[in-house]
């Protein structure tokens, strides 16, 4: 994975579906969590890149994209609030009074009343 590094920021700018798609398979072979790795090294150099990998990583395996899931929300807020509601909808893994307070911060109406809805009906 380390050769990788350097590379990780261009293979998501040039095709971020066959990114994922490599990393998914790296993590399939190797001794550790490649993910991991890759969640880290962007963490710390682009957030636009993480916030494609992590979109990316959620459309293709939702399981192992569950521990990321709390960035997500603020990263869609920023570079995608388009697609935010429609994250939202797709897991639970997020905090309700984070996004919450995010939404209202952004005037994100539609995800708002979402969450004050999914709020109200527990």
């Amino acid at each position: 994975m380390d050769s990788e590094q350097n590379y990780i920021i261009e293979l998501i700018g040039i095709s971020p579906i066959q990114a994922v798609d490599y990393f998914l398979f790296l993590n399939k072979k190797s001794n550790y969590n490649v993910i991991e790795k890759v969640f880290e090294y962007l963490k710390q150099r682009s957030e636009k890149c993480l916030h494609v990998f992590l979109h990316h990583l959620h459309l293709k395996d939702k399981i192992l994209s569950v521990p990321y899931n709390h960035y997500q929300p603020r990263l869609y807020a920023k570079y995608n609030p388009e697609w935010l509601l429609k994250f939202l909808k797709s897991t639970q893994e997020y905090s309700e009074d984070e996004v919450l307070k995010l939404c209202s911060e952004n005037q994100m109406m539609e995800e708002t009343v979402y969450i004050l809805e999914k709020k109200s009906n527990k």
